[in-house]
């Protein structure tokens, strides 16, 4: 992981964000990882309801999977059903100093305008990129995107580093591509 800003000002150490509420999105392309992300900061921020929990395991078993964090933010029969984010999921939680709300948005071209809706009142863009697909179209029309709407601070997530072998070199590939853009 890696901060980036539209702001050549800001200082990779803070965020420089100094409010109550923290609205931010995952983008990124399809199948990156951003609805789990999103799963696993419910689910370790322990801001999820017993029930659901108990109904996402029950579903995960039907599947023949593990607990899949990722179905914590599917919300429509369509996106269960097909295992994709269709529609923006607005989830929420909070620390002991700030509230945040998390859109969970779609990866797939068809469902780009549904991505602008959720980046439209963010203040930071998570950025996920699959480190074996590096960065795509449509990472770069996500990116572009939230540089459009004002969004000024980017958290740029490589992810599935174990089908790298965790080898550097690929991180800062990536790195370097982003920052480059």
């Amino acid at each position: 992981v890696f901060l980036a800003s539209s702001d050549p000002a800001s200082s990779n150490s803070t965020l420089g964000i100094h409010m109550e509420i923290l609205r931010f999105l995952a983008a990124g392309n399809v199948d990156d990882g951003k609805s789990t992300l999103i799963g696993r900061m419910l689910y370790d921020s322990k801001a999820l309801q017993k029930d659901l929990i108990e109904n996402i395991e029950k579903l995960s078993q039907r599947n023949g999977m593990e607990f899949n964090l990722a179905l914590l933010t599917d919300g429509l029969k369509a996106e269960r059903e097909q295992g994709i984010t269709i529609d923006v999921a607005y989830k929420y939680f909070q620390t002991s100093k700030r509230k945040f709300i998390i859109a969970d948005c779609p990866g797939h071209v068809q469902y780009t305008r549904n991505m602008v809706t959720g980046a439209s009142t963010a203040d930071l863009m998570i950025l996920l990129v699959d480190a074996p697909k590096g960065i795509t179209e449509q990472t770069r029309r996500h990116a572009a995107i939230g540089s459009l709407l004002g969004i000024e601070h980017f958290v740029v997530c490589i992810n599935k580093m174990d089908l790298v072998n965790y080898d550097p070199g690929v991180f800062y590939k990536v790195r370097d591509e982003f920052q480059n853009m």
